[in-house]
């Protein structure tokens, strides 16, 4: 029975070992931080958490997920993004999550068949209403994020941050490695180490990252 009670202790035990933190904070489309933030993954068990100060945190084992963040306005969904996540080994992973507005559907008593070139007025809203449509999609449309927390020398992370701030804090991080000859690397744990400290802000742009100074 000894022997019994020490094998699921280990096997527990080993679990705790092996799971890492997913945590980071949640922004609006104007990166502001989104509060009433209900965080849903794809973990077994599945986990649904709400966010109410606009930071999230999440114990998962190794593996891909899917993680699915709504804010809501009287039970509403008024904004939402979905992430694919690759956990590989335990530690602390800091994804930060940007939030999109929801499209409404349009009115049902619209006949697009009686717009026309006559009517300006529609033909400017639809076509604004494409246009979002369209950089809305291709700002979503993001890679698989694997950001690995670690400790960078302190040197190092000052000549970054202020580099940012000469800039009047906002700069791409394309910017930053070729100014202070850093490789990419490099670079990026010392991003990753800034936004930890929330310093700095990272946001996916096309293949390259904007890094902008918290104040």
């Amino acid at each position: 029975m000894k022997k019994l009670i020490l094998i699921v202790i280990l096997l527990v035990c080993a679990d705790l070992v092996e799971s890492a933190t997913l945590q980071g904070n949640i922004y609006d489309f104007e990166l502001n931080k989104a509060k009433n933030v209900m965080i849903t993954v794809d973990s077994i068990p599945k986990q649904t958490i709400i966010s109410t100060d606009s930071f999230y945190s999440l114990e998962l084992n190794p593996g891909n997920y899917k993680l699915t963040a709504q804010q809501l306005v009287q039970n509403i969904t008024i904004a939402s993004t979905t992430e694919e996540i690759n956990i590989k080994d335990n530690g602390i992973y800091k994804l930060d999550l940007i939030l999109f507005p929801e499209l409404e559907d349009p009115p049902e008593d619209i006949d697009l068949n009686e717009l026309d070139e006559n009517n300006p007025d529609y033909v400017l809203i639809f076509s604004i209403l494409a246009i979002l449509l369209i950089i809305t999609f291709v700002i979503i449309k993001k890679k698989k994020k694997d950001v690995k927390q670690i400790d960078i020398e302190k040197n190092e992370t000052d000549i970054v941050l202020d580099f940012i701030k000469k800039n009047d804090g906002r700069t791409t991080q394309k910017d930053i490695r070729k100014s202070l000859m850093m490789s990419e690397a490099k670079l990026s744990l010392i991003i990753t180490e800034l936004e930890h400290k929330e310093l700095v802000k990272k946001i996916k742009k096309g293949r390259g990252n904007i890094i902008i100074l918290n104040k």
